[in-house]
């Protein structure tokens, strides 16, 4: 059932919650896949009940951790936001697959309104560990969803350095971008704007050095991401 084990984000591991032991509660369906899932952890935490229940308001009587299992992200966004602060509990969300996971899911996650998204396909060690460090008051996410972040502000960076950059180039170098945009060789852009070949060259360099790039390609690819 769990088969691969992913990496583990350094947590933050505040001090349990009190000597309650609590309970487990897994939002879900029941079937074959839930219950052997509840199985699991209740052999793993015996000092605790484990519950599945399909119910979408699922209280507060005494959980101490809440997973929601294919259930509808607006749904859970829903349960989450209208939870009274009194009754704070740590709450995942258990998907099949890291690579797919619903951008409000994402957005919660980044907001800290759940604490953990578990997978599937993790080891059931893994899986076991990671509840005990949800209970314990913890974080678990994967670590696609981390390299996703990271990839987002990467390209946020990027987009705006182009922006920068482009608005750095001279007319001509403008010109001569355009014509590259249009697929014009050098030997053409220069009888055009009534240049050297050499210095068509020189102006390319200084495009590349300004947009960051190394290829004519490259150049063409910022120059349209800007809409030009």
């Amino acid at each position: 059932m769990f088969v691969s084990e992913t990496a583990l984000l350094d947590p933050v591991c505040p001090a349990d919650r009190g000597d309650d032991p609590g309970r487990i509660v897994i939002v879900a369906r029941p079937d074959c896949l839930v219950e052997c899932l509840a199985e699991a952890l209740r052999r793993r935490f015996q000092d605790r009940e484990v519950v599945v229940d399909d119910h979408r308001d699922t209280g507060n009587g005494g959980a101490n951790l809440i997973l929601y299992y294919r259930r509808d992200p607006v749904e859970i966004a829903q349960i989450e936001r209208a939870r009274h602060p009194a009754f704070r509990v740590s709450v995942a969300v258990i998907v099949d697959d890291a690579s797919g996971i619903h951008p409000l899911l994402e957005g919660m996650a980044r907001e800290r309104q759940i604490d953990g998204i578990l997978q599937l396909n993790m080891h059931l060690g893994v899986l076991l560990t990671s509840v005990d460090l949800l209970l314990k008051g913890g974080e678990y996410f994967p670590s696609a969803l981390l390299h996703r972040r990271e990839c987002k502000h990467e390209e946020r960076a990027t987009g705006s350095e182009i922006m920068m950059d482009c608005s750095q180039l001279t007319a001509r170098e403008t010109d001569i971008l355009q014509l590259l945009c249009k697929g014009t060789q050098n030997k053409l852009i220069a009888h055009r704007l009534h240049l050297s070949e050499n210095t068509v060259k020189t102006h390319i360099r200084s495009i590349y050095r300004k947009l960051h790039v190394t290829n004519r390609t490259a150049a063409v690819m910022s120059y349209r991401r800007e809409g030009r």
